[in-house]
């Protein structure tokens, strides 16, 4: 058997990326595990980004890229598509991988997460990101592999630690940087409803058949930091609710994954605190009543499970509403305009 003999299927959902499509596109094309189709699956984009896709197709002759157009229904039923398609290809694909289209893909990323996989035996192999800012030049990758073993029992805490080989604060709770066996795939599908963290439901929806996983510490997979307004209270609001829709649902439906259910409660504690923080901060009263309702219940349910750096604001939930309202309003007034002067990273646009 030769290194490259199974096949890989890439897919990528493309929606306005003009600027970095080609980029990523060319990632690919570098890669020195060869043996790979990719589906890029437009999903209505309404700026240049499909005349980019096939400029670039015509322009390298390059039979391994495949352009489908769809209309506009969201990065989920674009992910849908691209995964039907693979199933109904006819080609026995050996694993699945879903990057980003505005993200890069280090030249090792196939290679080494397809050795991991076969070495390990493991359902998937991930590996690390590097953080990438528009005033930043992409490092060089060390082919020194550092690499773990989870097993099922591990899994759910290793998903949301906070922490990745040891490094405190970073982690990436998605499915862009991982690399599926094809066959664990099959059959399941993103949630059209979800137009926030479909990867991250995806991936929980899955969790019950993965038997183990392998980690590469090496960051094979640059994440693109865009400036997408993401600072405004209200869009981190709309991204809080996703996120707590979400952990919420597996919170509730976990009773028969208690490992899971334990290792989610301190994401989802954050979560909802810091929901309601931006809720106070854009007097969004019903979504601040959303966050509070459900951060005291929880806290009630499970309280020597919450984060202990934030156990002096859950003490206070006791005061109600209002007055929990008007202190955080005034708190991230406050903040804000400590952060308004600090220098930053960036963002590319």
């Amino acid at each position: 058997m030769t290194t490259q003999e199974h096949k890989i299927a890439v897919l990528i959902p493309l929606y306005n990326t003009e600027k970095y499509i080609e980029e990523c596109l060319q990632s690919l094309a570098a890669q020195t595990y060869g043996n790979f189709h990719c589906f890029v699956i437009n999903d209505g984009s309404t700026d240049n980004s499909r005349q980019v896709v096939e400029d670039f197709i015509a322009r390298h002759q390059d039979k391994r890229f495949t352009l489908i157009n769809k209309e506009n229904e969201g990065a989920a039923s674009a992910r849908n598509l691209g995964l039907e398609l693979i199933e109904q290809s006819g080609t026995q694909f050996f694993g699945i991988c879903m990057p980003d289209s505005d993200d890069i893909l280090f030249p090792e990323f196939l290679a080494l997460l397809h050795t991991a996989l076969m070495d390990s035996g493991a359902d998937y192999a991930q590996c690390g990101i590097f953080d990438w800012y528009a005033d930043q030049e992409l490092p060089h990758t060390s082919l020194q592999i550092v690499s773990k073993l989870v097993q099922h029992d591990q899994l759910a805490h290793q998903f949301y630690a906070d922490e990745w080989f040891g490094v405190k604060g970073y982690h990436y709770r998605g499915v862009s940087n991982i690399l599926f066996r094809a066959d664990i795939l099959k059959g399941h599908r993103f949630n059209i409803r979800l137009k926030n963290f479909e990867d991250h439901s995806f991936y929980l929806e899955l969790f019950p058949t993965i038997k183990r996983a392998v980690l590469i510490n090496n960051p094979l997979y640059a994440y693109r930091a865009r400036n997408t307004s993401s600072s405004h209270h209200n869009r981190k609001l709309q991204i809080s609710k996703a996120e707590a829709d979400c952990l919420l649902k597996t919170y509730k439906d976990s009773h028969t994954e208690l490992p899971l259910r334990k290792a989610l409660l301190p994401t989802l504690f954050r979560t909802l605190d810091e929901g309601m923080r931006h809720a106070a901060a854009d007097s969004n009263n019903e979504l601040f009543e959303f966050f509070f309702i459900n951060l005291r219940q929880i806290y009630q349910e499970n309280p020597h499970s919450a984060p202990k750096s934030l156990l002096s604001r859950l003490k206070r939930l006791k005061f109600g509403k209002l007055l929990n309202r008007v202190y955080l309003k005034s708190r991230m007034k406050r903040h804000n305009r400590k952060q308004s002067g600090a220098s930053s990273r960036q963002y590319f646009e």
